[in-house]
């Protein structure tokens, strides 16, 4: 039996897939909050005095099981200055997420470092239009409603830009202008 395929037995199980959410919870956000830290090379207290705690409450804040409330991991995405995503998931989405897991998937460049957003004068945005399927959509970047041949690269996506009022979703494709 595969790796995944023995987890999905065992979360037939409601008592199992609760124990699995929490415990990816508490162990998954501490090992992050770690990892960012190192990938900064700050200490602790470093880190303490961003987010106005202790070292002692840092190094809590890093121990699997340790709870979190959302203002102290708001707190925590300003320090990283990084974002923070909360959200339901399918439990497929999350068993694939945490058996990828590496070191080095932890790690969150912050907004500067972000490559989502490095400029490139040399290329413009096409929009093309067909149906896709929302699993085709794997990132909100450059997704744009169909208002003009050419558009400027979208500064702050949202939900809205996906979709249009005949339920159409578009897909944009960069091309380098000759």
């Amino acid at each position: 039996m595969t790796r995944s395929a023995a987890l999905h037995s065992k979360l037939k199980d409601k008592r199992y897939r609760d124990e699995y959410v929490s415990a990816h919870i508490h162990t998954g956000l501490a090992f992050q909050i770690r990892a960012l830290r190192e990938q900064r090379k700050w200490s602790q207290e470093t880190l303490g005095t961003k987010i106005k705690q202790s070292q002692p409450g840092v190094s809590r804040l890093e121990t699997p099981g340790h709870p979190f409330t959302l203002n102290t991991l708001k707190k925590l995405a300003s320090a990283f200055d990084v974002a923070l995503v909360v959200r339901f998931v399918p439990f497929s989405e999350l068993a694939t997420w945490t058996q990828s897991l590496s070191p080095g998937s932890l790690e969150v460049p912050a907004f500067a470092d972000d490559p989502g957003f490095e400029e490139r004068p040399s290329q413009s945005l096409t929009v093309t239009a067909r149906r896709l399927r929302l699993s085709e959509i794997t990132t909100p970047v450059g997704i744009q409603f169909l208002n003009a041949r050419r558009v400027a690269p979208p500064t702050a996506p949202t939900r809205m830009d996906t979709l249009c009022s005949r339920n159409f979703l578009f897909r944009s494709e960069r091309r380098t202008d000759a």
